[in-house]
This record gives structure tokens, sequence and C-alpha cells, in this order.
């Protein structure tokens, strides 16, 4: 039995050298079972998945527990939906939320920062809103501690304290987490899809000018 950790198919050069064990290289290797995450850098939703010999895997059906951990039918959708997608790894880089975060290059990054910063600045006259360059951490699994360079759009409210802007940000109707360095907020774009920023803009000048 190995637990390879992450569910990783492919390599990725956002990633560079990991030492993630790769799935379908480990099911070569001879063991009679393997387990890794669905979720995580796979992209599913959130389960466990075994693989391995028939024999074995049958052990694992048949015992009671099986039927008080199976997951329901939205949880096979979703994990087949992104296991189709993994079938290619350029797909896969493009298609996955979370791999489409780690692959986006930083000068993409750098141009969606830079086009937020300046619908900020016209709707948020006075804030001290910049472009930066920060890293991202992949975290969870196998990576707790691997950062990918980033470019990161840095606000410094003057109208509250920092941990109440970061507050009420969380209290939008589409919430918005931001992490706080040297008393601003700091908005990782690799965390931010395009298909996102018209909420994060929003969600930021409807704090900023919503003052009591």
């Amino acid at each position: 039995y190995f637990d390879t950790g992450s569910g990783f198919f492919h390599t990725y050069d956002a990633l560079g050298h990991t030492g993630e064990p790769i799935i379908t290289e480990e099911l070569k290797t001879g063991f009679d079972v393997i387990s890794f995450s669905g979720d995580k850098l796979l992209g599913a939703p959130q389960a466990g998945i075994i693989l391995g010999k028939e024999e074995c895997v049958d052990v694992v059906k048949r015992n009671p527990i099986t039927r008080v951990l199976r997951p329901d039918k939205f949880t096979l959708a979703g994990l087949e939906a992104t296991l189709l997608l993994t079938l290619d790894a350029a797909s896969a880089a493009q298609k996955i939320p979370t791999m489409a975060m780690i692959s986006e290059p930083k000068e993409n990054l750098a141009k969606r920062a830079r086009r937020i910063t300046s619908r900020l600045k016209r709707r948020c006259p006075g804030a001290d809103i910049s472009v930066i360059e920060i890293d991202s951490e992949v975290g969870g699994g196998s990576f707790p501690d691997m950062k990918i360079p980033s470019i990161g759009i840095a606000l410094e409210p003057s109208m509250m304290t920092v941990d109440a802007f970061e507050k009420r940000l969380r209290g939008c109707p589409v919430p918005v987490i931001a992490r706080i360095e040297k008393e601003k907020l700091i908005f990782d774009m690799r965390t931010v899809l395009s298909h996102d920023e018209t909420d994060l803009v929003a969600a930021i000048v409807s704090v900023y000018t919503d003052v009591p």
C-alpha cells in the first residue's frame, strides 16, 4: 500500500520538480493498493480515492465502513468531470480551477492586476492601491511550504483599520478573503479567476464607499 498524497497525474512547469508521485507511474511499480486525494491538486470535490489490484479493492468494498464513507452522486459527478479533463495535461491546466491558478503566467497576473487597480482607483478616490510582487503558497497535502511567484494588489485603507476592512469584505454578498501584511490588505491575483474580477472590484468598492 502507498499513499501518493495530492493526486498528481501530470507534471506542471509552474510547480517545477516537486517530488510528488505521479499516479500513472506509481500504478506501474507493483503496489497492491495506492490512495490519493480527489481534492487538493487534482482539483475535484473532496474525496479519497483508492486504486489497485481487483482482489484488494474488492476487500475494501466489502468492508461495512465503506457504506458509511461512500460518496454521493454529486461528488461522483464532479469527480468524473474533473478526471475527464485530467486526461490531457493542457486541458487540465486551463480548465481545472486549481491548476489554472497555479499555471497562469506571472505576466498575465500582472496585466489583470493593473486592470483591476485602474478600476479601483477610479471608484475609490484617494485610496492607496498598488500592484506588488508576492509569493503564492500552494499549501495542503505535500506542498505546505511551496511558493510560486505571483502578483498581488495591495490596499491600505485610511477610513478604518485593516482588520475592520478585511472583516467587512468577508461579510459581502460574495465574500472576499484577503491576507494582511504590514497593515495592508493583499489580494493574490493567482487566487482570482478572470470571471471573478468584477465581484472582487464590487466588494472592495462597496466596503470602501460605505463608511459608517
